[in-house]
Formats: structure tokens, sequence, C-alpha cells
């Protein structure tokens, strides 16, 4: 041997598994990090180019300017590129369906990705690009090169849907001017879900087209503008709206596209999700750190014979700290690139397993090997590595030569009288004695191994909740969606869809599964102490203080609520998100009762956030009142002709619409006794779903004409819309339950290594026990039942300061979405449980090293 320093070497050579099961955690821990930052950095660019071709890319959006305005926007010195559009009015088509006549130029059009199916942008005065599910509805179906003449009308988008939902009646006799004018259509447009529900099709022109349409009089203009690159965007679009003498409501940020790049208006989302960040990563380190530091202390404990030897022969303290850091830098080296390359190859796998599926959300996903990202998780581990080794270098350096030779401690204790435990000896016998005296006996190995177990279950719980949060955050409100919708728009034909096209949809080829969209907008009301203070404080800062009913408690509403009747697919549904009481159609039907959700979705008054809150305190067994005639709009209302009903059961959201309501509480029974309450026996429509096979360009048509077969009655294609979702919750859930389960794993070596190494340490003492006749079976007893006790403490410490920690997250994570606190029960439990069984295992390993080890061999041991 030329060097000291070759000891390093030569100790993670003998020393194989655990150099292995160190080098093994290191590589886990910063290929998660690498995975996460690099998951991270490939969807934001996703995200990014989704809502550059679904909003449009640039920055924001200025309003009803003039051309004077338009034309000082063009040459600011802060906008990178602008591009603009004149609104043109809006040309009925059929009852309730309309074309929006928009005028873009050049340039606004690269900005907002409009796709094309068929044919061409317009190019010239008076030709025009729509929606292929517009041209379906037109009379005659034109086709591209074809003349068609629209009735233009001087009127807002905003203005057509009042006439479309709202309650007027002979809306035909319109007083607006009707100006017919001729296109040629030259392009055919990708059809908008959101178009199709409002019955309102984009018909995009070129801006000149619109102003010789309104003949250049009252023409106002709405610029989308880029910043230059490297300025602040706010500070910036701040800037401009001054130059130009604009208000703050002629400014509407790309507010989705400005979050993503971290320049939202909202700065406390901005540091919400850097602060998401900054923890995740916080705790991923604690517990690289955690894995690293136990086994390098324990290492320098079970060698401290070894360095009093090398103290004896003249190695210096600052040369024994140098060979403990030096074997955590040859781990460090060995499994950094090891674990950067995992961290991609990882990404790269779960990508291309989840793109198998057609709907996969993540088909476009390209994976961007960032430096930043390398570099970042490089660093972080290294400096991990070393941190978690100073203290054991430190101790190593502190060893006496002579105390350490002949094993003995710096200062002796005085012997104190042996306690008993009676109790613990009566349940557990007298391993279980000796076993909880071991946990006693020794503070620093206590604390090491518990601080082991917390950790493991700490960081499974946080990450569980994360999961959660990013589930609810990204899916959990997502609305109820399946292939087809057929739904009445816009009439006020009272006549709807009836138990007989219900049956008739059944019985279509290819239709899986209907769901019945019936339901009835209602006033309901209950006493007002039974409201939460939190919500009733929001209710009195947008629409003042809260009146009672006349001679009631009860509180009179100012909104309106959704009052839904199920038949059994839907009470099949409610009874999956049910918390409390009964979702039973006898049982409801026998009270007369209702289902009812609290938890509400509401934009909080102070800082314009979303957030979902719980409404009221309303138990099973309470009473409220629902108005279904209107009774609650008289100004001396009591709650006297209001249907009194009876809560059977609280649901945690509304099952096949929007999870979350806004305002006021929703309002659920059976088909029965919605009929008895409101009447009503019709359908406002259906959700189809149908089957995997089916031919569905055979199936539409079908579809169409039974939606025809009332007044308004439209067919909406959810197809791929539903079958995206439905991936995006399986990628989603694949993702972020993977990284749980990595997590995991990095937990469970961090206990295996622990304990596992405390007791391989221990042999002697093992080798003493059996001497003075302890049998093999009680000492496996004894130490089996110090693990779990070990793993018992360990699940409480770690169960009590991951909660308070994933309860620290979800404070974050309401900075950016409304979401509701959910205790980690099941996190909790699975954390507990599997650590307990984690601890077991890890100790069979060690007992059967023991077991065949003879008494003398035991006691003579060095390790």
């Amino acid at each position: 041997m030329k060097s000291y320093r070759q000891l390093t070497f030569r100790y993670l050579k003998n020393q194989k598994k655990r150099t292995l099961l160190t080098i093994l955690g290191v590589i886990l821990s910063i290929a998660l990090i690498t995975a996460i930052g690099t998951m991270m950095e490939s969807l934001n660019h996703k995200n990014l180019e989704d809502v550059k071709k679904s909003n449009g890319y640039y920055h924001t959006q200025l309003v009803d300017m003039t051309k004077e305005q338009l034309e000082i926007l063009k040459k600011h010195i802060r906008v990178e590129q602008v591009g603009y559009k004149i609104e043109g009015g809006m040309a009925p088509v059929l009852r309730n369906t309309y074309i929006k006549i928009e005028g873009y130029d050049t340039n606004l059009r690269e900005m907002m990705y409009i796709s094309l199916l068929e044919g061409k942008m317009p190019e010239g005065d008076n030709e025009i690009a729509l929606e292929k599910w517009m041209l379906q509805e037109m009379p005659g179906k034109p086709k591209i090169g074809e003349t068609i003449v629209l009735d233009v009308e001087e009127i807002s988008e905003q203005q057509v849907l009042e006439q479309i939902f709202g309650d007027k009646e002979n809306q035909e006799d319109s007083v607006v001017k009707r100006v017919p004018h001729q296109f040629v259509l030259t392009g055919i447009l990708e059809n908008d879900a959101d178009s199709q529900m409002k019955g309102i099709s984009r018909g995009v022109v070129t801006p000149s087209t619109v102003e010789k349409l309104k003949e250049n009089k009252g023409i106002r203009y709405n610029g989308f503008i880029l910043i230059k690159e490297g300025l602040p965007i706010q500070k910036s679009i701040h800037e401009i709206a001054q130059n130009i003498n604009l208000d703050k409501t002629q400014v509407k940020d790309n507010a989705r596209l400005l979050f993503l790049i971290g320049q939202s208006q909202d700065q406390k989302s901005n540091d919400a999700v850097n602060n998401i960040i900054v923890f995740l990563v916080s705790l991923i380190v604690i517990a690289t750190a955690a894995v690293i530091y136990n086994a390098f202390h324990i290492s320098v404990l079970e060698r401290i014979r070894q360095f009093g030897i090398l103290r004896s022969v003249g190695t210096t303290p600052k040369q024994i700290r140098e060979i403990v850091l030096g074997e955590a830098l040859v781990i460090a080296l060995i499994a950094l690139p090891l674990g950067l390359a995992s961290g991609i190859l990882a990404v790269k796998i779960v990508l291309a397993l989840l793109n198998l599926s057609k709907y996969s959300i993540l088909a476009t996903v390209e994976v961007i090997i960032s430096p930043r990202v390398l570099l970042g998780s490089a660093v972080t581990g290294v400096i991990a590595v070393i941190l978690s080794a100073l203290s054991p270098a430190y101790l190593a350096g502190k060893v006496s030569p002579i105390q350490a030779i002949t094993n003995r401690q710096k200062e002796k204790k005085a012997i104190k009288k042996a306690r008993s435990y009676l109790m613990i000896r009566r349940f557990l016998g007298i391993g279980g004695e000796m076993a909880y005296k071991n946990l006693r006996r020794s503070r620093k190995r206590f604390a090491i191994t518990v601080f082991s177990m917390c950790i493991g279950i700490v960081i499974f719980i946080v990450f569980n909740a994360f999961v959660h949060y990013m589930f609810q955050g990204m899916h959990g409100k997502d609305a109820f969606l399946k292939d087809y919708k057929i739904v009445q728009m816009g009439s006020n034909d009272t006549r709807g869809f009836t138990e007989k096209d219900y049956e008739d949809l059944k019985e279509i080829s290819g239709v899986k599964t209907v769901y019945k969209d019936h339901f009835k907008s209602v006033m309901v009301t209950f006493p007002q102490n039974k409201m939460r203070e939190e919500y009733k404080k929001e209710l009195i800062s947008r629409q003042g203080e809260l009146q009672n009913l006349k001679g009631s408690e009860c509180f009179k509403p100012l909104t309106s609520s959704l009052f839904w009747g199920y038949d059994d697919i839907g009470l099949a549904e409610a009874k999956k998100v049910l918390l409390s009481g009964t979702a039973d159609r006898e049982e409801i039907n026998h009270e007369k009762g209702v289902l009812i959700v609290q938890n509400q979705e509401i934009r909080r008054n102070e800082d314009n956030n979303k957030a979902i809150i719980q409404s009221a305190n309303l138990k099973v067994g309470d009473y409220i009142y629902i108005d279904v005639k209107e009774e609650l709009y008289k100004e001396d209302a009591g709650v006297e002709g209001l249907q009194k009903v009876k809560i059977v059961g609280i649901l945690d959201k509304v099952p096949l619409s929007y999870p979350y309501p806004s305002d006021s509480i929703a309002v659920i029974s059976t088909e029965e006794v919605f009929q008895s309450l409101t009447g009503m026996s019709q359908y406002a429509g259906f959700d189809v779903e149908v089957d995997k096979d089916a031919d569905k360009e055979a199936l539409k048509p079908k579809l169409k004409e039974m939606a025809e077969r009332v007044r308004g009655g439209t067919l909406i294609d959810y197809g791929e819309k539903a079958g995206v979702q439905e991936q995006a919750r399986i990628t989603v859930s694949v993702l972020l339950y993977g990284f749980v389960a990595v997590i995991a794993l990095i937990g469970a070596l961090n206990i295996i290594n622990t304990i596992s190494t405390n007791l391989i340490l221990r042999t002697r003492e093992f080798g003493t026990l059996r001497a003075v006749g302890m049998t093999m079976d009680q000492m496996q007893r004894m130490v089996i039942t110090e693990g779990v006790l070990y793993g018992i403490i360990g699940a409480f410490w770690g169960s009590i300061i991951g909660t308070g920690l994933s309860y620290l997250l979800y404070q974050f994570a309401i900075e950016i979405e409304g979401m509701i606190w959910v205790f980690p029960t099941n996190a909790i439990l699975i954390a507990g449980i599997g650590t307990i069984v984690i601890t077991l295992l890890a100790t069979l390993v060690p007992l059967k090293r023991v077991a065949r080890m003879n008494i003398i061999e035991s006691i003579g041991r060095e390790e």
C-alpha cells in the first residue's frame, strides 16, 4: 500500500453488499430528481405548445382599440409581434344556431394556430372558413368553392347567448338590422366543442372583409401581442396600456401561457409553484442524505477499532476524515452518471409505454434533456452525499487510539439499578421486555433508527398528498364526459326528451350506456346557522348581508341551484362519492329524501383565486327547503309553499355533471322523488357511451336523428375528447404513482440498511445472550419485537410529521388551484403497515447469519 487513501477503495471493495446498497440508494435519489426535473421540463414544453394551439401564442390581448391605437401598438419598442382581429357581427343560420364573423390578420392566424381540415384560409375579400359541424347544419351542406349568403346582424356573442339561453319569448322577432352578404367558402375548420355547445361557429374572414361589411364605421380592433424576449412581461404590458391610453378592463392576459412561463399576473401562483418545487426537492435531498448518512455513520461505528489501530500507527484525524470522505466521493462519482442516465431513461420508457394508447395525451411529448436539470440534479446529489458524510467523518477523526483498541468508553457512567417493566413483560414476555430495554439503551442508535423509519414515512405521505393534489388540480374537477351528448339547446319549447326516447336510444346498435340528464333549476335554503362562516363571509362580501325568510331562520337565497333526478345508473355513480348516509333508491323514496353536495368551488373575493370549500354543516337527518315554483322571488317570501325534504345522504361531488357547484349546494334524488317534487317527467338530454369497437360513422347519424326529435335538439361529439380525458387520468396516475413507488423504494432501502446493519453490529451481544442461556427462538422473538416497536414508534412520529408537511403542501397548492384538504388516512395506513413489514423482513437475513454462527465465534467476532 503506497498511500493511506488506498484504504478507501479497499474498504468499499471488501464491503461489497453495503457499498452496492448505498450506491443504489444514491442512484435512485439522483434518478428521481433527474426524472422529476426532466418530466417537468418535457411536460412544460408540451403544455406550452398545447396552450399555444388552444389559446394562442400571445401574452395579452388589448380589446376595443381604435385604428390609431393599433398603429401605435404595432410600433411600440417593447412589442415583438402584433396580430389583430375585428368582430364583424353574428349571422343566424337556423333557430339558435349562429356564425360569428371575425376578421383575422395574417399574424393573428399564426398566433392563434387555427386548424384547417380542408381547403385554405381566406385571403381575399368575401372569402370565409367555417367549422365542419356548421356546414353539416346549413341548408344544402355547402362545399369548398361554393357561395353562401349570410344575413349579418350587428350584435355581440353575449347578446346572442342571452337570446339562446335566456327566458325571453318571441326571440325570432329581433329588431336588429340584418345585412345580407355573399361569401365564398374557402376552408373547413376543425370542430370546437365549446362552439357546438353554444351553437355558434367561428366564421374566419379577412379584416378588409369586415371593414367593407361595416363600411368603415365604428370599427374597433382587438390586438394580440408578444412582448420582446428578456423584458418583464407584466411591467411591459402595464407600460404599453398606459402609452396608448387603455384601462385595466381592456387588458386581458393569456393567463395559462403566462402561468406556465412564470409571468402570471397572480404573483401568489408563481410563488406557489416555486415553493412546491423547492419543498419536494428538499424532501428528496433529505431522504437521500438520510440513506447515505446512516450508511456512513454505521460504517464508522463498526470500524472504531480499525480507526484506533490506524491512529496508533501514526494516522492523523485529518487523514481519517479524508478516508471516510473519500468513500463518499467515490460513491458519488459512481452513482452520479448512473443516476442521471437512469432518470432520463426512466422518463423515456414511461412515455413510450403510455404512448401505446391511441388517446395518449403524451403522444407528442418530446423528452427535453435540459442542461439546467442535469446540472441541478448532479450538484444536489453530490452535495447530499458530501454533507451526509461530514458528521461520520468528524466522528471517525475524534477516535482515541487507546480507547478504540481497548473498546473502552471515554467516560464510564454510573451503573443504575435495572428497571423492570412488568406490564410489557406480561403482554410481550421476557423477550419483549428486553426488546424495549434495547430501544432505551442507546439513545443515539435509537434516534438514528427511528429517524430512518420517519423519513421514509414522511416522504411517502407527502408525495402521496402531492399526487392527490396534482390529480385533483388537473383532473379532479373534470366535467362528466362520455362519447356523445344529446342536449336540447336554447329552446323555450317545454317538451323535452321522453322515456321512449331513452329506450329507443338504448336499443341502437353500438350504444353501451345511456345516462339521463334530468334536472331543474331551483332555489335551496336551510337555517342560516348551518352555513359555514368562511362561505358566509364570501357571500356577504359579494352580495351583502343575508336576509332571513319571513318568520323563519332560513336565509333568502340569491342564486339558484340544480336539482337532479337519478335512475339506478346515476345512483350507482353517486354511491362511489358517498361521504355519509345512503344512496339506496328504496331508502330515498321511502323518506322522500335527497342527497346533497356541500363542497363548492368559489372564487375568493380577497385574491380572486379559485377555492373549493364546504359551504354548510348539514348532516344526514337535517331538512332543507326546495323552491320549485319561484316562491322565493317574492319580497315577503317565507318557507310556506316550499318543499321540505330530508337529507338522507351527503356526497363529495356531483357524479354526472361538473363535480363542484358554485354559489349554492347541489341536490340529487331519485327520478320518482324528483318528479313528485317538480312535476317534470321529461329529460333535457342524454350522455351516451358507446362500445369501443362501435362503428361511429354508422352510429352518428342515428344519434343525430334521435337528437332532432325535439326542438333545439343537438348532438355533440365528445368521443375523442372523452378518450383523451380518460387517458389523461391514466397517464397522470401512472406518472405520479410511479414517483411515489420510487420514493417508497428509497425509504425501504433506508430502513433495510439501518436495521440490518444495526443487527450485524450486535453479533457479539447476541453471542453473549446465547452463552448465558437464551435460545435462538427467544432471541428471534426479541429482535422481531424490537423491530415491531421501532416500526410503531417510527410510524407514529412519521405520521404526525408527514401529515403536518402534507398540510403545508396543501397550503402551497391552493394558491394555484382550489381544492379540498383531505386527511391522509390511506397513506398513513399504507406507510405504517409497510414500515413494520419491511422492518421485519430486514431482520431475517442478519438473524439467519447469527443463527449459523456458533457462540464462541459470535462473542469473538469483530465487524
